[in-house]
């Protein structure tokens, strides 16, 4: 038939270090009998028959080879170029004996698309080495700067750049993350990249970088992922031109910013893939010829190319470099029946008058309008909100252990003798039993266990600080009063009581029935402006990070931590190691002396009858200001010591949009999706009540992604509200290349194309987006298996929802 042109198989021998190709030779015993295009990061592959030959026969080929299929034109860039690829496997099979039965031998490839993944795997970050800047002293680095504009929240820096833009090393103990926590991370230089073959021609490569940084967005990642990550590329194998120049990746959906997204332990494939489903595009891997290649100085060369396409959008029925995609109509005559399958058209219409109008003829198909994975209602869910704040604790500690140790003194110890500390040693019955300094604790030469009660108490290394009472002498001390109330918390745990824990009056310490006692659960509404109560729960909650930064070099604060004596009217820094506890808001004093925690100075915070000094002494800190609330029997609510962090926290708020597009969509019935783009789009802010709040000289580093958050549930709510319409068909011919020569010369079905209905039968295969006004969408080709032997191609259209689902 006209239509079943004459293919033939080439091949090249795999050699070398490094790697490369000998020259093509025609393989004459072998027979292409099946060569499928795939899209994405599914590779296309070839079957190819040893004809004739015995099942153990491998005739010229091994693996490894370059395998290139054609149509037998005289000049090869005139002819069809089906496939071309590397031999990847080797399906001998028989059946019998050799003289009676039945053995076949023939050969598995695949494109290019094999090796990218392959070769290749995901770890780490490439960026600049610290030798790729001019120098490092000071006078150097200051002379290479220029202004760059950082995305977060400094404006027009001065910032160091790299001068040798192809020094670039791979950081292999970070992840490979673009946008961070949606935050910026690639560097605002771009690097010289030479692939292996170059003559000369290096290619602006994106690298991660952190001084000025700027957000990646989707082309930026593809590129990078298509060059640097791309061990094929980098060894001149498969696809070697400039990524950024790749069909298509220049549009404009393309610039989006895609936050935190994890290209680690994926192959460059699937990361791409990813990337491209979630702005609604597609790609796919073209061969074709070109007549003269300037770097190697020869023509007719066969070359991949990366195609970058949005499905089923074409519009032009003639491919070039601006329409990779184009539109086709198929044809069925509405009176074609088996006969016609056999060779025999019918009398009303022959196959000629069909060809004759360039009719894409097909003998069979099956169609699929499918509106089950219609998505008309989307949830899209950002980040949980996360507010600085400033927050006042309340004590996390029975106040009955301080109470019963200040009324025992008298009975443990006899009087307090107010001037103990005249000269050392003393006995322990003459020690002040309040508290102790480190400097008295090094002037004791006696054991210090022996009858100093607040060491033992209130001191890690004392002996009863865990309820030990295994210290001989001092079992007279009541026994509830040491194993009901460890001392270990006593002054050193300070919590928000967000859950309500320690309000209750009903959480008895065993054999005691004590309780904390410390107000109402705590009111977000008094540190979170806007506050909405309705949507809160009494939940366990934990300290994060201020959003708040020390000054210009960006460093955030994690917290701060102030405490007052006079009931907050003078707040003083606390200055001193804090342990923050894990399963609550709150933090643990770890200063093994209480009583060494002062102010700077004792005045104007205290005065004279701050204390009552036959009880307490007369040096003022924390510990004695601690005792003097229950020797002045303050109850909690009015205590002069307070305590406050500024800090942040997630409450149970999230960036949450819905969208319902159920009157406009491929079904009535309201059919909803979720989109977790939780690590994508981000909240935080500064409330008032934060120290640092107006501060210019601690800047705040918020974030509020709701735009950015809507614009992409936007575009995956267009993608998804249509029912599926997808189907395959056969054409019983192939048709050869079509174009020019030296550009877009591909066979005339090619992955990316559109279907706009069937001709003959009146069946429509587009759609106006749900009735909304918007272009037409078409179904489109997403695989096209050639089958040489029986002139017959065979078209599978796919679903036109592609997106992030």
């Amino acid at each position: 038939m006209a239509w079943s042109p004459e293919w033939i198989v080439e091949y090249a021998k795999c050699k070398g270090n490094p790697i490369g190709y000998g020259p093509w030779r025609l393989a004459y015993e072998a027979i292409a009998t099946e060569v499928t295009h795939n899209v994405g990061s599914t590779t296309s592959s070839a079957k190819i028959a040893l004809n004739g030959k015995p099942w153990n026969y491998t005739g010229p080929f091994e693996l490894n080879d370059r395998i290139r299929i054609r149509t037998a034109d005289l000049r090869p860039r005139d002819s069809t170029l089906l496939f071309d690829g590397v031999l990847t496997a080797w399906t001998p099979h028989f059946a019998g004996s050799a003289s009676s039965g039945q053995e076949e031998s023939s050969i598995l490839a695949e494109d290019f698309r094999y090796l990218v993944d392959k070769m290749s795997v995901i770890y780490g970050q490439w960026a600049y080495r610290q030798d790729a800047y001019y120098g490092r002293n000071q006078s150097e680095w200051e002379t290479q700067t220029e202004p760059i504009r950082d995305n977060s929240w400094h404006v027009d820096t001065l910032e160091a750049l790299p001068v040798a833009l192809n020094s670039i090393t791979r950081l292999t103990g970070r992840r490979c993350v673009f946008n961070e926590d949606g935050r910026p991370n690639k560097s605002p230089t771009t690097c010289d990249y030479f692939p292996r073959g170059s003559t000369g021609q290096s290619y602006g490569l994106p690298v991660f970088g952190y001084l000025g940084a700027e957000y990646w967005s989707a082309r930026d990642m593809i590129v990078y992922l298509l060059t640097i990550e791309n061990q094929a590329m980098t060894l001149g194998l498969g696809p070697t031109a400039n990524v950024s120049d790749a069909a298509g990746l220049d549009n404009a959906d393309f610039d989006v910013a895609i936050n935190h997204f994890i290209a680690e332990r994926l192959t460059p494939l699937e990361a791409v893939e990813a990337i491209t489903n979630f702005v609604g595009w597609q790609f796919r891997l073209d061969n074709y010829w070109d007549a003269w290649d300037a770097e190697t100085q020869e023509r007719d060369i066969s070359k991949s190319r990366w195609v970058f396409y949005k499905p089923g959008t074409p519009t032009s029925r003639i491919r070039s470099e601006s329409a990779p995609t184009v539109l086709h109509t198929l044809y069925a005559g509405d009176n074609y029946s088996q006969s016609y399958i056999d060779g025999f058209a019918p009398a009303s219409e022959s196959v000629t008058d069909a060809l004759s109008r360039g009719e894409n003829l097909v003998t069979s198909g099956n169609l699929l309008l499918d509106s089950r994975n219609v998505a008309n209602i989307s949830h899209a869910l950002g980040g949980r909100k996360l507010y600085e704040a400033t927050f006042e604790l309340v004590p996390g500690w029975i106040d009955d252990p301080i109470q019963l140790y200040l009324d025992g003194i008298p009975l443990w110890l006899g009087e307090v003798d107010s001037d103990a500390f005249v000269s050392f040693p003393r006995e322990p019955v003459h020690k002040k039993s309040v508290y102790i300094t480190d400097n008295e604790i090094t002037l004791i030469s006696s054991d210090i266990s022996n009858g100093y009660n607040y060491y033992n108490m209130f001191m890690p290394d004392g002996a009863w600080f865990n309820g030990d009472l295994t210290h001989s002498g001092y079992t007279s001390i009541p026994p509830a009063f040491i194993n009901s109330y460890y001392t270990n918390n006593v002054g050193r745990k300070w919590v928000l009581n967000e859950t309500g824990f320690y309000s209750k009056t009903t959480n008895s310490i065993p054999t005691t029935g004590s309780n904390y006692n410390r107000g109402e659960p705590y009111d977000f509404g008094d540190a979170v402006d806007g506050f909405d109560e309705k949507i809160q729960g009494y939940f366990p909650r934990s300290i994060k990070n201020t959003l708040s930064s020390l000054g210009p070099d960006g460093n955030t604060l994690k917290y701060k931590i102030q405490w007052s004596i006079d009931s907050g009217v003078t707040w003083i820094d606390f200055d001193h190691k804090i342990l923050l506890l894990e399963n609550e808001f709150g933090f643990y004093i770890a200063e093994p002396n209480l009583s060494e925690i002062k102010p700077l100075t004792q005045e104007p915070f205290f005065d004279a009858a701050f204390f009552d000094a036959s009880d307490l002494g007369t040096e003022k800190n924390y510990f004695t200001v601690l005792c003097s609330q229950h020797v002045n029997g303050v109850s909690w609510g009015d205590w002069t010591l307070r305590m406050r962090i500024v800090c942040s926290v997630e409450l149970d708020d999230r960036l949450v949009n819905i969208t319902s597009n159920t009157n406009q969509s491929g079904s009535k019935y309201s059919q909803s999706v979720l989109l977790d783009l939780s690590n994508q789009y981000q909240y935080s802010t500064r409330t008032p009540s934060s120290i640092y709040y107006n501060h210019d000289e601690f800047p705040s580093d918020e974030l509020d992604n709701t735009n950015a958050l809507v614009a992409n549930q936007s575009l995956i709510d267009k993608l998804n509200r249509e029912a599926r319409r997808t189907g395959n068909f056969s054409i019983p011919y192939i048709y050869w290349a079509e174009g020019a020569s030296d550009e877009w010369r591909l066979p005339r079905f090619t992955i990316g194309d559109s279907i706009d209905g069937i001709a003959g039968r009146g069946i429509s295969m587009a759609t106006t987006g749900g009735g909304q006004g918007d272009e037409y969408n078409y179904v489109t080709i997403e695989q096209v298996r050639y089958l040489p032997e029986k002139a017959h191609t065979e078209i599978i259209t796919a679903d036109l929802r592609r997106s992030y689902l």
